[in-house]
């Protein structure tokens, strides 16, 4: 029992407080009375972009272009690739010694989702990241900002080459953040952008 249900009960008249068939009545009511109360709260205080969880981050996620929500990768220290030319220190490519990778999970270009999806926070962090790149140009400093703001991370940006941008990590993102990094920052058209590097 709330407190809008006592508080209506404490104000019955003598005579009615002493039916219960009447109490109960009024009990039933107004506790539906308050789980009314409960969702026009949330309507009022749990739709905005920085407190929205569940199914009111999804419609805010759907609002800005990032819906449904993504998936949740498999743990990074599972996965392997194939080892690339010029960098044959990566732990995270090549195979291994047999028993040392045991029950690992092949990369692929798009991440292995594990089956369910990202969490509240990581959705907001990508939502911040959309938001932020829709109000971008574009621009080198954007790109940076964008970056900077949603994921919390400093990088380099550079522009090696017209045409291609060149994001150099200074902190370490796990695979799935490195995947939305990449989908999410303003890149204009005509322009690739690529992370060289795994910190």
């Amino acid at each position: 029992m709330g407190e809008r249900t006592q508080k209506a009960l404490s104000r019955l008249l003598n005579q009615f407080k002493e039916s219960n068939n009447l109490v109960k009545f009024f009990t039933a009511f107004l506790n539906r009375m308050e789980d009314s109360d409960l969702i026009l709260e949330k309507l009022a205080t749990l739709r905005f972009k920085d407190n929205a969880t569940g199914v009111w981050q999804d419609i805010i996620g759907d609002i800005v272009g990032l819906y449904p929500r993504p998936a949740q990768f498999v743990d990074d220290n599972t996965i392997f690739t194939y080892r690339k030319i010029g960098d044959p220190n990566d732990p995270t490519k090549g195979y291994s010694a047999i028993g040392f990778q045991d029950g690992g999970h092949y990369q692929s270009l798009y991440g292995i989702p594990n089956g369910s999806y990202i969490t509240d926070t990581d959705y907001l962090i990508y939502i911040n990241a959309k938001v932020l790149a829709t109000y971008s140009i574009g621009t080198i400093n954007d790109i940076y900002n964008v970056i900077k703001e949603a994921f919390g991370i400093d990088t380099l940006v550079t522009v090696p080459r017209p045409g291609n941008i060149d994001i150099e990590l200074l902190s370490s993102l796990t695979y799935r953040e490195r995947t939305m990094l990449l989908a999410l920052i303003p890149v204009v058209g005509c322009f690739n952008a690529r992370i060289i590097n795994w910190p």
